[in-house]
């Protein structure tokens, strides 16, 4: 067997990466247009139909079920959201109508919720690919993208909700691109670890669609880092496949 080149996760250039709050997107990918707005408004109304079915279901009647949330003032609780084109439409409004629920109900129990999301910037690696090709495209380069990782609910954030505004910047249709899901891990885990609470908790929200790649694989390994750390790591949604660094840190 041929001996592996590049034994490490690799990063071109981090130079395009951004971080950035739900209001600031527009500084990124521009205004909405006409038709995108309208696509807004229609991913809306999927969304507060999935909200109000969500409050019909038997978890939701807590008094008459007897299910009821336990308070758990010292917990931090991170919701990670997969914003990568397999998510576009429907199964995002879905998951933000469960984000939305997840977000009051935690808030109810005492938790900081914080809730945040990962996409890139562009397609096809943007502005790094560019860059690569004009430096004669040198072997190896590792990951060719522009990330993009948007805060839509700060977790010292003292509301009870996340807000209807940071929902519909959710819903944009523009923002789903490609799917870095490593580096979204450790990024949301670096904001948790900071934190003062005993316990924490991320929660990974994914169709399960991966951007397979070596360099993902090896990323399985910081991933698997952050589990025996401080902290619970677990994702939930749909897995196509079992193969991703997010699918074996399943619990």
């Amino acid at each position: 067997m041929a001996r592996d080149p590049t034994p490490y996760y690799r990063v071109f250039t981090t130079r395009f990466d951004r971080e950035v709050r739900w209001d600031e997107l527009d500084g990124v990918l521009g205004p909405l247009s006409a038709l995108d707005t309208k696509a807004v408004d229609a991913s809306f109304a999927e969304f507060d139909a999935a909200l109000t079915a969500s409050f019909e279901t038997p978890a939701a009647q807590a008094p008459a079920t007897g299910w009821e949330v336990s308070e758990q003032p010292d917990t931090a609780i991170t919701l990670l959201l997969d914003q990568s084109g397999s998510m576009r439409g429907a199964p995002m409004a879905l998951a933000a109508a469960a984000i939305a629920q997840a977000v009051r109900r935690l808030r109810a129990a005492g938790c900081r919720v914080e809730v945040l999301g990962f996409t890139t910037a562009s397609w096809r690696g943007g502005r790094p690919r560019r860059r690569w090709k004009w430096r004669l495209r040198p072997r190896h380069p590792g990951r060719l993208c522009e990330l993009l990782h948007v805060v839509y609910r700060d977790g010292d954030d003292e509301g009870s909700e996340i807000s209807g505004a940071a929902i519909r910047s959710m819903l944009r249709p523009d923002l789903p691109k490609e799917n870095i899901d490593g580096e979204a891990v450790v990024w949301a885990a670096s904001r948790l670890l900071v934190r003062s609470e005993a316990a924490k908790t991320l929660l990974v929200l994914s169709d399960g669609s991966q951007w397979t790649t070596q360099l993902n694989r090896r990323m399985a390994q910081c991933i698997w880092t952050l589990i025996c750390s401080r902290f619970w790591i677990a994702s939930v949604g749909r897995a196509k496949s079992k193969s991703g660094p997010l699918g074996s840190a399943t619990m």
